[in-house]
């Protein structure tokens, strides 16, 4: 009995006196004494039970959230001179680039072609800086149609100098693939979309299109005005549209739909066409529903007589828009349809939108949203044993994610806050740490297991977590995605724009000392998967170490492993090493804050590339 009470006393703080009491009294036996003892016992990387926590609302908020690549635009129109141009500015959370290089060709300059100038090409590139100054973000279309005006004319240049033009644009554009998220093909036509001039022919559009996707970063996606160029171009058969699916490998998997005609109809002899887009609409929506997954489509909502079937209502957008995977469309066109929206009362299913307006349903919907339902998570922990923590998080958006973010846990007290980058050995379920695999109407769980950072003091910490670029950048840099979720109070705001990223909860990190660690016996390895390793040696100058040995606090231990070493940990602690190596040399003085007062015990672990352990107890003299 006596060898347990150290262990509860240890572990079970004042409350082991009313434990021996009960023992004492005959509620338990010794059995139920060195039971607790033995199941209080920690291995390294245990991980504690998971509490659910309410400490933000799982609701979503109706309140408008901005975030990168998605939303209603607003168009920013440039026109490029030759020399003197002004510079534009302006940018939106979502701006759409308009611009004209008409001067650029002979037909409207009257000298001839010719290729951008260096000040055209600063131009537009200061355009690309301004927007990620603001840290917007734009789709870009380009045309030879001057000021997109409708009263003038278009202008296009040889095939040969327009494929010159995206040369020069695409190695700007590729300078700044974190601001642009797609490209329109555009440069044919009136307001460049592929029709209404001599040039506008598919086997223009094919040159073109090859063009793009050499020249525009692998990120950026190309959009085309209609199914039916994509099928031009790659001999696919639109009647069959549906049965193609795009992988990863597939040129046509960047390619995308920009529809200038969206849910329009005229009166036309292609009523539901949306303009003359779709050629059979249903299966070109099946397509969609499938391709628009990893490409943005959008475009502008136009007029529609109410001939057919289809309709420019919010009502009915709902209803398609989930299957079109809807990311984008123009604020200011068509206004009239925009405003309509602003009038009509929300009539769908959702219950969150009940008295608000069609217009704020389809705005907080357009692209990806996302809201965390639920947080499950370690309440108490300590930097011996991992973290734990599961979140559901529904996109309840239109679409989902088209652009790769990197999940990055932050964990912050009063004064500081900690890193980890979220990798495959953290999650349970590796394919969900794309959030571009968080489907529209799906809710996706999130399971993770990590090593918290071995200086993070005992306290209390919040639990956020950022999706941006990358590990690097910080607060509103990264482009990082802000959670639909209703902030509970003041003091429970789910967004922190410090730290760019969302609060999932709290938990507390408590001192090692309150845990009995489990380290096997005679330096046995106790782990899971995990077998002794002989292959491990220890030496101390010429002489080798063996298990329980005493060592001077200044000596130099060599560790040789044939297996090439790939973890070692002092005291629970990690020892920073490049992996790899088949021997290392740990200088007991540069480790002396990690080590046990004399006549304690040190336990030194070393983890080979195969798995194996080695463990080495010793104590200081």
């Amino acid at each position: 009995m006596k060898k347990y009470v150290k262990t509860i006393k240890k572990l079970a703080g004042s409350s082991f006196i009313l434990m021996l009491g009960l023992f004492a009294a005959g509620f338990f036996s010794e059995s139920h004494i060195k039971l607790f003892a033995e199941q209080r016992r920690v291995k390294e990387h245990d991980v504690r039970g998971l509490t659910s926590i309410s400490d933000i609302s799982y609701e979503e908020t109706t309140d408008e959230i901005l975030n990168p690549y998605i939303g209603f635009y607003k168009p920013v129109y440039m026109t490029l001179l030759k020399e003197n141009n002004d510079e534009v500015n302006e940018s939106f959370n979502l701006t759409h680039i308009r611009c004209d290089l008409s001067e650029f060709s002979g037909s409207r300059n009257g000298v001839g072609d010719a290729e951008l100038t260096g000040d055209a090409l600063d131009t537009f590139e200061n355009e690309l800086k301004f927007i990620r100054k603001n840290h917007h973000t734009a789709i870009v279309r380009f045309a030879y149609h001057p000021y997109f005006d409708s009263n003038y004319d278009v202008y296009e240049p040889s095939m040969k100098m327009i494929l010159k033009h995206q040369e020069q644009l695409g190695e700007i554009i590729s300078r700044y693939p974190d601001v642009v998220i797609a490209v329109e093909c555009g440069l044919f036509g009136k307001w460049g979309e592929m029709h209404g001039s001599s040039m506008a022919v598919q086997d223009n559009f094919n040159q073109a299109i090859d063009k793009w996707l050499e020249v525009l970063p692998p990120e950026v996606t190309l959009n085309l005005r209609t199914p039916g160029y994509l099928c031009g171009w790659n001999g696919a058969d639109i009647s069959k549209m549906s049965s193609y699916i795009y992988t990863p490998k597939d040129k046509e998997y960047r390619v995308g739909i920009y529809n200038d005609g969206y849910l329009g109809n005229d009166g036309g002899d292609r009523p539901d066409s949306d303009l003359w887009t779709f050629v059979n609409r249903e299966e070109e929506i099946k397509w969609l529903s499938n391709q628009a997954k990893h490409t943005l489509y959008g475009g502008e909502i136009v007029a529609n007589d109410g001939s057919g079937n289809v309709k420019n209502t919010a009502a009915y957008m709902e209803t398609e828009a989930f299957r079109t995977h809807t990311s984008y469309l123009n604020l200011l066109w068509n206004n009239n349809v925009v405003d309509d929206m602003k009038k009509e009362s929300y009539s769908g299913k959702d219950p969150v939108y009940e008295g608000k307006t069609g217009f704020e349903y389809i705005r907080n919907h357009i692209g990806y949203r996302f809201v965390v339902r639920d947080v499950r998570l370690t309440k108490e922990t300590t930097t011996y044993e991992d973290f734990g923590l599961e979140a559901k998080i529904e996109n309840v958006g239109f679409a989902n994610l088209i652009r790769d973010k990197k999940l990055i846990l932050i964990f912050e007290n009063e004064s500081k806050s900690y890193s980890v980058l979220l990798k495959d050995k953290n999650l349970i379920d590796k394919s969900v740490l794309s959030p571009t695999a968080w489907d529209s109407q799906k809710i996706t769980k999130l399971k993770v297991q990590l090593d918290l950072p071995e200086d993070m003091p005992i306290g209390e910490y919040k639990v956020y977590l950022r999706l941006a670029d990358d590990e690097s950048t910080k607060s509103l840099s990264g482009y990082p995605i802000k959670f639909a979720n209703k902030d509970k109070s003041e003091e429970k705001n789910v967004w922190s724009s410090d730290n760019g990223a969302n609060l999932l909860g709290s938990f507390s990190i408590a001192d090692i000392s309150t845990i009995e660690k489990d380290e096997g016996q005679d330096g046995k390895a106790s782990e899971s998967g995990m077998t002794e390793d002989n292959k491990t040696t220890f030496h101390v100058g010429k002489k080798k170490v063996k298990n329980k040995s005493k060592i001077k606090k200044t000596a130099k231990i060599k560790i040789r492993d044939k297996d090439k070493i790939k973890k070692i940990t002092l005291n629970g602690k990690k020892v920073k090493i490049k992996s790899g190596k088949k021997t290392f040399t740990l200088s007991l003085k540069a480790y002396k804050k990690k080590l046990r007062k004399k006549g304690k015990w040190n336990t030194l672990v070393v983890v080979d590339a195969k798995g194996n352990r080695r463990n080495l107890k010793f104590k200081t003299k």
